[in-house]
């Protein structure tokens, strides 16, 4: 099973411009960086059309991403995995995302969010 994995050495919870943007960063090198942005107001007709959902992934060290690429995620204290679908493999080139972090405090409202995200 082909899977990114790194240690997140920063991490992130901003809202910006009404998108909940979610980032993960290995390092100041800017090695591998997921982000994660959920749109908070509703979507336009025009998003629908264009097969948008309300949340994009992006994972900066092969500079792709896309709407409606994950088929499930497990939130653990040390870690976040993101199981991606068919499409999602395609597109990032993996099957699982790995992030492991330390922030208790990220993992207790990074866990909420992400979770009312993936739900919907």
């Amino acid at each position: 099973m082909k899977q990114l994995s790194f240690f997140a050495e920063k991490s992130s919870i901003m809202i910006e411009d009404e998108v909940l943007v979610i980032g993960f960063l290995e390092n100041d090198d800017y090695q591998n960086q997921l982000t994660i942005q959920y749109q908070v107001t509703d979507l336009t007709s025009e998003d629908e059309e264009l097969g948008h959902t309300k949340y994009y992934i992006s994972v900066d060290s092969n500079n792709s991403g896309g709407y409606g690429l994950v088929a499930g995620i497990d939130i653990f204290p040390e870690r976040l995995i993101i199981e991606l679908n068919s499409e999602g493999e395609k597109v990032l080139g993996f099957e699982s995302i790995e992030v492991r972090y330390l922030s208790d405090t990220f993992f207790k409202l990074g866990k909420m969010l992400l979770e009312g995200i993936f739900e919907n």
